[in-house]
């Protein structure tokens, strides 16, 4: 019976400490930074068979010692427009365009050796060939970090009524269910 009340005790007392000391039990979860910045931008009005320049810029924030690793180790930096990732695949993504969409001009992929604290910029010229609701990706991905921003392409028959957004742009249906693309690129 002793025993129990000194357990009793114990407990209480622990407690009362963690109280008064204003001890966190549960620390806040620290938030991850990826070293990667992606900015992935749309000129023109993506009408149909309106040419629009597609353009992504990619930097890493790693130290010079990581940067000469990744260089030594044959470990290319990627940057490219893309399909959406393919998750029954483990989340692999190819570079392309919508099926929608046709390159008139200029590159969608970079790969190579990118030095410490440098800018990867890809543009290219494209055009709207199909009327529908598209999603086009842009990826940076270096050796242990990437990063992806999208753009929600609405292309109809007309300027005033087509449009882009980082935002989705369908009020009432989840895009993902107006999006009818093929996993195979398109890079005409």
């Amino acid at each position: 019976m002793k025993q129990k009340y000194y357990f009793i005790l114990g407990i209480v007392a622990a407690l009362g400490l963690i109280i008064i000391s204003g001890c966190n039990l549960v620390k806040p979860q620290s938030k991850i930074s990826v070293p990667v910045v992606v900015d992935f931008s749309m000129e023109g009005i993506p009408a149909l068979n309106e040419v629009v320049t597609l353009k992504i810029t990619a930097k890493g924030s790693f130290s010079e010692d990581m940067v000469n690793k990744m260089i030594e180790d044959g470990l290319p930096v990627k940057v490219f427009f893309g399909l959406p990732p393919d998750y029954s695949s483990g989340g692999r993504t190819d570079v392309g365009l919508p099926e929608g969409f046709e390159l008139v001009d200029g590159s969608l992929s970079f790969e190579g050796d990118v030095p410490q604290d440098q800018t990867v910029t890809i543009t290219a010229k494209v055009k709207a060939v199909k009327t529908g609701y598209y999603e086009i990706y842009g990826y940076g991905l270096f050796p242990g970090a990437g990063k992806s921003e999208r753009l929600f392409v609405k292309v109809t028959d007309s300027i005033e009524t087509s449009k882009f957004s980082k935002e989705s742009i369908l009020p009432s249906k989840p895009f993902t269910d107006m999006v009818q693309e093929p996993r195979t690129p398109n890079n005409n």
